[in-house]
């Protein structure tokens, strides 16, 4: 425009973010912002469901980087995060400001949904320092799971050393259709656990399966390249 902004287009940072940055780059020439050391994700009403959320609200943290704040501070993976710092948490979204305006070495109360009942922890915010670990795995298919329309791989103990994890299966492939599909699983994926059940081979879904009832929505948890990721699938019977 002739005024020499920017027509149509809307940029804003909260307020005591800017406030923060600004004395910083007065004060020391570089500005820092917290770290909490969390990957997150939003909660739809049928992840609610299985967290025990009366509606869909608040942060899901789909992991927690090791030695980080969050991890020190004795946060999960699964937790809802509902409150940071006294300020409730809406959607994942509004979690990253809140913690950036925390300055480095300050403890706050983080109030978390765990296992249906709320918990309050103190954690001590680090300096943001952004580092990426990239996992991978391949193979082909080994054995299967019917009732969920997925092939699925078992990974010996080299591969999940590389991928960090502790137990899981590569998932090969995803029939067309099937509730696996509709959850969200994609080839490639590696999945950890179903309803808060670690998952290593295709008699553990099959237990599972004999065991949740059917239509029953339920947590599952995969690593997706470097990431890790919830959503809700509703069981079927075999």
């Amino acid at each position: 425009s002739r005024s020499g902004g920017y027509q149509g287009l809307s940029f804003s940072i909260p307020i005591n973010v800017a406030m923060s940055i600004a004395e910083q780059l007065k004060e020391q020439g570089y500005a820092t912002r917290g770290w909490l050391g969390v990957a997150i994700q939003n909660v739809d009403q049928a992840l609610a469901q299985t967290f025990g959320l009366e509606r869909p609200h608040g942060a899901l943290v789909a992991s927690v980087s090791d030695g980080g704040p969050a991890d020190k501070g004795g946060i999960e993976q699964g937790d809802v995060i509902l409150e940071f710092n006294g300020r409730p948490v809406p959607t994942s979204s509004s979690l990253p400001p809140l913690v950036g305006a925390v300055a480095p070495g300050e403890e706050v109360e983080v109030t978390v949904m765990r296992g249906g009942k709320e918990r309050t922890l103190e954690v001590t915010i680090d300096a943001l320092d952004v580092e990426h670990r990239q996992a991978g795995a391949g193979g082909s298919p080994g054995s299967s799971s019917a009732p969920l329309g997925l092939s699925i791989r078992p990974l010996d103990n080299e591969e999940l050393a590389d991928l960090g994890v502790e137990s899981g299966v590569l998932v090969a492939g995803v029939e067309p259709g099937s509730p696996a599909e509709m959850a969200g699983f994609r080839q490639g994926d590696i999945l950890l656990s179903i309803d808060n059940v670690a998952i290593g081979s295709a008699d553990d879904i099959a237990e599972l399966v004999e065991k949740v009832p059917a239509g029953k929505p339920v947590a599952v948890l995969v690593q997706r390249g470097s990431s890790s990721l919830f959503f809700a699938m509703n069981m079927p019977r075999e």
